[in-house]
């Protein structure tokens, strides 16, 4: 793990369809449990190399950790917003609920469900968020395959 952005899935056995994974940026880092009922590994891996292919053309897009499926299979998903702004790429956590969507949720365009950055929430509080590199995000890319 020598680069400044990563995800990476850690050895351990898979609980209650979850297996365990870390999401790094510079000195942050996190456990995720990362939900395998509908989603392999490697289809986790192919969308979080989707989700930074998209931010080369889009100012915004999102990895996916926690994902069981669209309505009504699953209410939710839990996701890492990325909004690039040039060579810095600012990084929320976020449980997106799908009936609070503004849009139907596809799971084919899963990025049309991604909010506009926001830094402050409804009540003015400022909204927590990491800030990484462009390049570190392309590196992470790069180690996807």
């Amino acid at each position: 793990m020598d680069q400044g952005f990563g995800i990476y899935f850690l050895d351990g056995p898979a609980e209650h369809n979850s297996v365990p994974a870390l999401i790094r940026m510079g000195d942050f880092q996190e456990r995720l449990l990362v939900n395998v009922s509908r989603w392999s590994r490697e289809d986790y891996k192919r969308t979080w190399a989707q989700a930074v292919d998209l931010l080369r053309e889009k100012d915004k897009s999102a990895l996916i950790t926690s994902y069981g499926g669209p309505p009504p299979e699953s209410s939710g998903m839990r996701c890492w917003p990325l909004y690039r702004s040039q060579d810095v790429v600012y990084v929320h956590e976020q449980l997106l609920f799908f009936e609070q969507l503004d849009t139907h949720f596809s799971e084919a365009h899963w990025w049309r469900s991604i909010p506009d950055r926001r830094v402050e929430n409804e009540d003015g509080q400022k909204i927590s968020e990491w800030c990484t590199r462009w390049e570190d995000l392309l590196a992470f890319r790069k180690s996807l395959g």
